[in-house]
């Protein structure tokens, strides 16, 4: 209602001898009919928007928007859900086939979801986990992109038939499960992905690959640099060989403990003093474990580790094992003091490397040390800017 129009109403009034009380509340209800067609109207604002982007949502659903929808931006690239979830899945599948070769053994697998749920340190899951690694994996990739593009430098023979032998695999894979190739490219990489998509993508981490390689072979050192390298690390390269057995102390309920504690010990004593006397460690296997294990013991490989890096062998008795004034035939027992296990080891010797040996161990890890801290150097120029928006779309293409 216009001003000018209230004013004449007010006049009415006032002349058919209504009085200022009656006025006010006329006027109050007025502005009361205004703020609720207001409220009206932001009311059915707020539907339209919901219906607009309800319709937004549909579209978003469809393969092509997650093609196009901006999950992340590096080096002035911007990456869509679907080319995010190439990096993403492939981080995540890694690890799921890293740990379900041990759950195997438990008799069960890990799904995804398990996986991404799963606590990796307090406050952390391994989802976020695998988003740091996304992140790190694509400026990574797009780093060594663009210095090969811009060096001149393509895809190596060896990586380009690896990619040709994966293309392949696809596609058997995907006529083995009765389903067209992007079918089966959505189910390991979500939605929207597709053939031609998966070939450019998977292009890029070959050229990034090759001129990984590349670049790393451009480091190059002297055989005397190599072997100094070799000497300041040599706990690092050095191996060890020995055997080892395991007498448990019996923890059924109705065992005394001190009493089983005695009895394994009276066991490691004997079993090392038959070794002192030159019978076979493999045969005492046999010979000292139950019943239930002997046919386990009978392959005599079971007891032996041989070129064992120091970091690979346990604990309770690496310390004995790496000593420097260890010599091939000494014998010990060392018990568990978590749990009064008793462990028998026979020391069987520990490698012994040339100057030639020492460079070709040392030469790549010097490279590669090299070339990491290069690499690293490169990334501070590609961070990494997720997008809120496009991640949630990516987050359900899975």
């Amino acid at each position: 209602m216009s001003a000018s129009k209230q004013k004449r109403e007010r006049r009415e009034a006032r002349a058919q001898g209504a009085d200022k009380k009656t006025l006010r509340a006329q006027e109050q209800a007025a502005e009361q009919a205004k703020k609720r067609r207001s409220m009206r109207n932001v009311t059915i604002i707020v539907l339209v928007i919901l219906l607009v982007f309800g319709g937004m949502i549909g579209v978003f659903a469809s393969p092509a928007t997650y093609r196009s929808v901006e999950a992340a931006e590096v080096g002035g690239q911007s990456l869509s859900a679907t080319e995010y979830n190439y990096f993403y899945c492939s981080v995540r599948n890694q690890y799921l086939q890293q740990y379900n070769s041990f759950m195997s053994q438990l008799g069960t697998t890990l799904t995804a979801a398990d996986m991404e749920a799963m606590e990796y340190e307090e406050g952390k899951t391994w989802k976020d986990v695998f988003t740091e690694e996304t992140a790190d994996m694509i400026a990574r990739v797009t780093a060594l992109t663009a210095l090969a593009d811009a060096e001149g430098i393509g895809v190596d023979a060896d990586t380009q038939s690896q990619l040709e032998e994966a293309s392949g695999m696809i596609e058997d894979a995907a006529a083995e499960a009765g389903v067209s190739v992007d079918a089966y490219l959505t189910q390991m990489y979500g939605k929207g992905m597709t053939y031609e998509l998966w070939q450019e993508l998977a292009g890029r981490a070959a050229l990034a690959d090759s001129y990984a390689t590349y670049k790393t072979d451009s480091f190059t050192y002297s055989d005397s640099e190599a072997i100094a390298y070799y000497d300041e690390h040599e706990a690092d390269y050095r191996t060890y060989s020995y055997r080892s057995y395991l007498i448990p102390v019996d923890d059924g309920e109705d065992v005394d403990a001190v009493e089983a504690a005695s009895a394994a010990k009276i066991q490691a004593d004997d079993f090392v003093a038959r070794l002192n006397a030159g019978e076979s460690f493999a045969d005492l296997a046999i010979e000292f474990a139950d019943e239930d294990s002997k046919s386990y013991y009978e392959d005599s490989d079971l007891t032996l580790y041989e070129d064992t890096l120091a970091n690979s062998i346990s604990s309770v008795y690496s310390d004995w094992v790496t000593d420097p004034a260890r010599k091939a035939g000494d014998v010990t027992q060392i018990a568990d003091p978590s749990t009064n296990d008793i462990y028998v080891v026979s020391f069987l010797g520990a490698s012994s490397d040339d100057n030639a040996a020492k460079v070709e161990k040392a030469l790549p890890d010097m490279q590669a040390n090299a070339y990491e801290s290069w690499l690293a150097g490169e990334m501070e120029n590609y961070p990494v800017t997720e997008k809120t928006m496009g991640l949630y779309f990516a987050d359900r293409a899975n």
